[in-house]
């Protein structure tokens, strides 16, 4: 597969990519994998709102975490949510339908997380995977996943916070600080390559998607089983706030909590009720890094010193 950005930097890799893979309602679910060997355990890497699997592959290869992954003896999987730039077809509806674009975080939990798993897992002919997610990534796994996954509980599962930009240059490095955290560790100069194959429209065409601010605005309410409108929740659920999801009768495997002290996006507050909601025992890493804000982990030119190499002694445990 190869991808091109603006600046016509070329990341090649030998991967195995399925023609299209459906869930189980009729949604594209494209995979990026890496030739799996028996010998290799198996990774999958799911982006934040947004984005696409590129995220993981669109900085220098020592920056980039699915390349410091592979260079380190796993086989890697990139995730792709439906409707971004790289699994945005269905079975049943094209991009002109708003039938395509009505589904929030409850349906890529439900379906999407849990055919992409099953899927790495049959391909790759392991038992089990680890998770990293980043931003959405995190919320699918959490509240909207786990839940259909307990068959697999022994999955080790990495969690990073994170979000998504969408403007260029000087502009963004400007846009970056005031959305998600002031950054010292984002080459700027980078941003157009970071942000090339960004998917505004699936962003602005998915009301559910926005109806918090960020994926820890869920955590002061629980996170909710959420439609894509009011009416929709009181004809489902009886009340026009969704019902909530409790995390801690949920059974999650092996845990650990990546947290940039200077994101924005996530509150200090939030992040506890996090910590206190999940069940005793499943949190068993919890790292904050002070110099990084929302987007540092994903594209921060030292995260291989500050987060990679703990989270690969970690997967290692």
């Amino acid at each position: 597969m190869k991808l091109s950005s603006p600046k016509s930097m070329n990341a090649s890799l030998e991967l195995n990519v399925p023609a299209q893979k459906w869930d189980g309602n009729g949604h594209d679910q494209r995979q990026s994998g890496a030739n799996a060997a028996a010998s290799k355990p198996a990774v999958i890497l799911q982006h934040g709102v947004i984005e696409s699997s590129f995220t993981w592959i669109c900085n220098y290869r020592n920056q980039s975490l699915a390349f410091v992954l592979a260079d380190a003896g796993y086989d890697v999987w990139l995730g792709n949510s439906r409707r971004n730039t790289f699994s945005n077809e269905s079975l049943y509806y094209t991009t002109n339908n708003v039938e395509f674009w009505d589904f929030g975080w409850e349906g890529i939990g439900l379906y999407d997380l849990p055919a992409s798993i099953n899927y790495v897992l049959a391909t790759s002919g392991r038992s089990k995977l680890s998770y990293i997610g980043h931003s959405q990534g995190v919320t699918q796994a959490l509240g909207l996943g786990i839940v259909e996954l307990l068959s697999h509980s022994d999955l080790l599962t990495k969690f990073l916070a994170g979000y998504t930009c969408t403007t260029i240059d000087e502009i963004c490095g400007s846009a970056i600080s005031l959305f998600f955290g002031t950054t010292t560790s984002l080459n700027v100069s980078h941003v157009p390559v970071l942000i090339s194959q960004t998917s505004c429209r699936g962003f602005a065409k998915t009301p559910s998607l926005v109806t918090t601010t960020a994926v820890a605005a869920c955590i002061p309410l629980g996170l909710s089983l959420c439609s894509t409108a009011i009416c929709k929740n009181k004809a489902k659920y009886g009340t026009f706030k969704p019902t909530a999801y409790s995390l801690g009768d949920m059974v999650y495997p092996r845990t650990a909590l990546y947290v940039g002290a200077g994101d924005t996006l996530t509150e200090p507050a939030d992040l506890e009720r996090l910590r206190s909601s999940l069940p005793s025992g499943t949190v068993m890493h919890d790292m904050t890094i002070n110099i990084y804000s929302h987007l540092d982990f994903i594209w921060a030119y030292n995260a291989n010193e500050y987060v990679y190499q703990d989270l690969l002694a970690q997967m290692a445990e």
